[in-house]
Parts: structure tokens; C-alpha cells; sequence
């Protein structure tokens, strides 16, 4: 596993900063006060200038010939990581929408999905959605509820997805059902009759994306609009470990802005007395922050080595990942609200936006409680 950022890698994060200066610098910290309708423009204008420099072309099966489950993992993960420190809202609501999407399409979509669907998404031209989570239990995964009934030339979808991102504002959405009890992903768009989305969820933290319900009343989705059925239920497997990824390098993204302001403002004096890092016990705190930040993201790296190498402890340490990260996020999260002390508590402080997003690492895609479980048994079936 070589931990060194390629030429092309560099390029590509030095490339996602240069997006960020100036007057849209200014946007993405303000992403939080935006309405559906804003938040939607912004993210079309930022998917495109992402298109520009290949940022979306990372994580997509572009070689025909050789199929991965998880190709360039590693790359996705190395860039992917500078998009969340700079705003973990804006890296989830990509992320998890139009690069899973695009993602599905070039790994299970006939040619002509690809041929409709995959250079739009290349160049940022669709937003979209992927809408898989139905029970909101931390412990418990049911079966998929939301079913496809075949009919004369398609299939007719009911059913009900909980906190889908990107809903409110998505293009298309890839709806995960059930067909005859096979996995089938079905490609809806925006406004089609029997798809209704609900108002867009007030949320804790990660108030910089949306995320709405969906219910599917007798929705009709022609033929060429759905992948599967599939033989049995790796593909849901699969959307589960891309989306629990994504939030592993969300928290991380929370995690190290958390960590960076509390340096800062730690190194600050204050009417003439000395700055908190003089203090050995901020040094602690700060030094404790640090190790777990460091620690997380040589995790993720080995993670995504392990995907992109399809190696068999791949599904494990991606389970032992999002467990150490999401709640590493909460803990120094809350660290750099005691390093900060008051001013920290002040609504809209960066340190206060990132202990609300820290939580959300923890209960998105499954939960801590579901993985840990996941592990514990891995370990014992193993050894």
C-alpha cells in the first residue's frame, strides 16, 4: 500500500481548493442558510466546474473491459477527502448522489443507460439520488419493503425511503427495491407521476444538504429504466459499503475542521494573557485530537486499499471504519469545544456546526450499533 499522493491526485485536490476561493469560498460556508431552490443551484454550478477537472470520473468503471466492484478507491478516498474538510455537506450530497449514481450505471447499466446517462453525469450536468434506507432502527436491517410489480412493458413501484440526500433537489433518483424478492434498482425522474417527495427534513447537523422522505404510489418504470433483477442481494451490499465509506470521509472531514479551529483559536491571545495552547493540559487535548485524526485517516487509506484490491477483510475493516470514525468525529468534536471554551458555544462557530454534523456518521447508513454487530460476528466466523 503506497501512501503517496500521485501527479494526478495532487492535481485533482489542488484543483478541488482552487474551487474554493474567493466569492465561492464565501457560498460554502453559507450553505446552511440556503433555501431547497438555492442550495440546488449551487450544487449544479459546483458538479460542473467538478466535471471540468475529472473529479467526477473518479470511482466510475470506465475501462469496459474490466469491471470493478471499487475501482480507483484510493484516489476517490485521497480527493474525497479534501472536498469534506472544506465542507462535509457538499462532499455527502455529491458523493452519495450523482457519484454512487453514476457509479451503479457504469458498473450494472446497459449500454444505453450508459449512453443517456454516464457523460451528463461526467460532466455534472444531472444531480441524483440514491434511495435505499427504509427502517430507521439502529439495531435491526429488514428485508427491502418497496417492491416492483411486473406489468406490460415495466414494472409498477410502491413503497417508502426514509432521509434520502439529495431528494428535495435530485434530477433522477435510483430507487433500491425488490422484484419476485430480487434486488432491482429503479431510475426515476424528478416529477414522475406516483413518485411524491415530501418536505425537506430539518436536520441536527449537516445542514448544508437536503435530505427528504419519498413515498412510491403505483409508480410506473418502464423496462430500460431498471438494472436487475439481481440473483441475490450483493449489489445491496455493495451500495451499503460505498455509502458507508462516504460517511467514514465525511466525519473525517468533520473531524479535522474541528481539530484546525481549535489549533487556531487556541493559539490566540487574549486581552494580554497568555494563549490556551500554553497550557499543558490544551496541548494534551489538542495532541489527543490529533492521533485520532492521523489514526482515522491511515484507516480509511488501508480501507480503501483493501476495496479497490478486492481483498477479502475488505467488508470488515469497512464496517470497523465507520464505527472508529464517526465516533472518533464526535470525540474531538467535542474536544474542540473545551479547547475553545465559550465562544464555541455561539450558534454558527465552526466548532459548533461540527459537533451537530459528528452525530450523523454514527446513525447514517448502518448504524454503529448494526456494524458492530456485523463485526462481532466476521470475528467469530473467522476465528
Amino acid at each position: 500500500m503506497n501512501l503517496e499522493s500521485n501527479d494526478f491526485q495532487k492535481k485533482l485536490k489542488q484543483d478541488i481548493s482552487g474551487i474554493f476561493t474567493g466569492k465561492r469560498s464565501e457560498q460554502v460556508k453559507e450553505l446552511h442558510k440556503l433555501n431547497t431552490e438555492q442550495l440546488k443551484e449551487f450544487l449544479k454550478d459546483c458538479l460542473k466546474e467538478f466535471g471540468a477537472i475529472g473529479y467526477l470520473d473518479i470511482g466510475l468503471n470506465n475501462n469496459e473491459s474490466e469491471i470493478k466492484d471499487f475501482p480507483d478507491e484510493t484516489t476517490g478516498t485521497i480527493v474525497g477527502e479534501e472536498l469534506a474538510c472544506i465542507s462535509p455537506s457538499l462532499f455527502l450530497s455529491i458523493e452519495t448522489g450523482p457519484k454512487i449514481f453514476g457509479w451503479l450505471i457504469s458498473a450494472f447499466g446497459s449500454k444505453k443507460d450508459k449512453s443517456d446517462f454516464l457523460n451528463p453525469l461526467k460532466k455534472g450536468e444531472i444531480i441524483g439520488a440514491v434511495a435505499l434506507t427504509e427502517d430507521c432502527s439502529p439495531f435491526m436491517e429488514s428485508d427491502l419493503k418497496t417492491t416492483g410489480l411486473v406489468s406490460k412493458d415495466g414494472f409498477i413501484l410502491n413503497g417508502q425511503k426514509k432521509m434520502v440526500i439529495n431528494a428535495p433537489i435530485a434530477d433522477m433518483i435510483a430507487v433500491v427495491g425488490s422484484v419476485d424478492g430480487k434486488t432491482s434498482v429503479f431510475m426515476l425522474d424528478q416529477g414522475q407521476k406516483g413518485l411524491k417527495i415530501e418536505s425537506r427534513i430539518k436536520t441536527l447537523g449537516f445542514n448544508g444538504m437536503s435530505m427528504a422522505d419519498i413515498n412510491l404510489d403505483n409508480c410506473f418504470v418502464p423496462k430500460d429504466r431498471v438494472l436487475g433483477p439481481f440473483e441475490d442481494t450483493r449489489l445491496e451490499s455493495l451500495i451499503k459499503i460505498k455509502e458507508n465509506h462516504a460517511l467514514s470521509i465525511a466525519s473525517l472531514g468533520v473531524m479535522k475542521r474541528a481539530f484546525a479551529e481549535a489549533k487556531l483559536l487556541a493559539n490566540i491571545a487574549d486581552n494580554g494573557r497568555k494563549p490556551a495552547m500554553a497550557f499543558q493540559e490544551i496541548r494534551f487535548k489538542l495532541a489527543e485530537m490529533f492521533t485520532l485524526c492521523q489514526t482515522s485517516l491511515l484507516m480509511l487509506f488501508h480501507e480503501s486499499w483493501l476495496l479497490e484490491s478486492n481483498d477479502a477483510e475488505a467488508v470488515s475493516l469497512s464496517a470497523c471504519t465507520k464505527v472508529f470514525i464517526s465516533e472518533a468525529a464526535e470525540e474531538v468534536s467535542s474536544k474542540a469545544i473545551q479547547v475553545i471554551s465559550k465562544q464555541s458555544f455561539i450558534a454558527g462557530s465552526i466548532a459548533e456546526e461540527c459537533y451537530r454534523d459528528a452525530k450523523f456518521g454514527q446513525i447514517a447508513g448502518q448504524t454503529s450499533e448494526m456494524l458492530r454487530m456485523k463485526i462481532a460476528d466476521d470475528c467469530l466466523a473467522k476465528y
